[in-house]
């Protein structure tokens, strides 16, 4: 979910009925999917062992994510009523101080957009370097990286600055603890002072169970969240539940003012 102004999340409230059929038709959305610096700080990764998930929204949309035996991404498909809709395949290259994610983003003047990633690393795994960039018709077409400001504690990332690529600050990310080393807190802030401040619950077991964002701003507001909030759009609370005996949630909801929403439910298969 993004935040939007506050005309636009006004108008969102105007069309709920349309806006709730937009995005059912969307698929499914789940933390953790991106491929940014959250997953590849460090080299450890944290979908290895899994073969497949596939997930099912409320609609009805599917989506299959395969991933390879080392745990990286390397095709998502989509499907609805049985058909397949649209497809992302991943490529990567892997040194013990580079990697590289390549991934279809997109058309611009009938040529395919692909996104490529460069995480570099330092000889403890931890990341020092990171590089975004479009290519389209063999030219760069955006450009992204984050160099020399990461901060880490032993092996944990507590801070990094984000640059675009006129050398302007884009955002400041900074990441709180627990005592068992667990995530619990990141904000990101951009240079005006707007802030949204990421937060992370746990079960007994260590299993993520509930992911909110709050922003600052309280004309903000995240995409859809007019849908069944009025009074207070600039904060959405995710759930995750029904673990497997891997450790891994089968059910996603949203926690709303009036009760939880089932949005999707998936499936997980193992390489063993």
């Amino acid at each position: 979910m993004v935040l939007i102004g506050l005309k636009t999340c006004k108008r969102f409230v105007a069309m709920k009925k349309i806006a709730f059929i937009l995005l059912l038709l969307m698929g499914t959305i789940a933390l953790g999917y991106a491929q940014n610096i959250d997953e590849y700080y460090t080299k450890e990764i944290s979908t290895r062992g899994i073969k497949q998930i596939s997930e099912k929204s409320l609609r009805g949309w599917k989506t299959v994510r395969h991933y390879d035996e080392q745990g990286y991404l390397r095709l998502i498909e989509h499907f609805k009523r049985g058909r397949k809709r649209s497809e992302e395949t991943y490529d990567y290259t892997i040194t013990d101080s580079l990697l590289e994610v390549r991934t279809p983003s997109g058309q611009k003047n009938g040529s395919t957009v692909h996104c490529i990633d460069k995480y570099f690393y330092d000889e403890q795994g931890r990341c020092r370097r990171q590089e975004r960039r479009l290519m389209g018709s063999g030219k760069s077409v955006w450009f992204m990286a984050i160099e020399d400001s990461f901060v880490y504690n032993g092996p944990k990332l507590m801070a990094y600055t984000r640059y675009l690529s006129t050398g302007k600050v884009d955002k400041r990310f900074v990441y709180t603890y627990d005592a068992q080393g667990r995530k619990t807190m990141m904000k990101d802030t951009y240079p005006d002072g707007n802030t949204t401040y990421h937060q992370f619950k746990y079960n007994d077991k260590g299993q993520l169970t509930d992911y909110i964002r709050e922003s600052s701003d309280p004309n903000d507001c995240f995409s859809c969240v007019p849908l069944w909030s009025e009074s207070k759009q600039n904060k959405v609370h995710e759930r995750y539940s029904n673990f497997d005996k891997h450790g891994n949630w089968t059910k996603h909801y949203f926690i709303t003012e009036r009760s939880k929403v089932l949005w999707s439910k998936r499936k997980l298969v193992y390489w063993r």
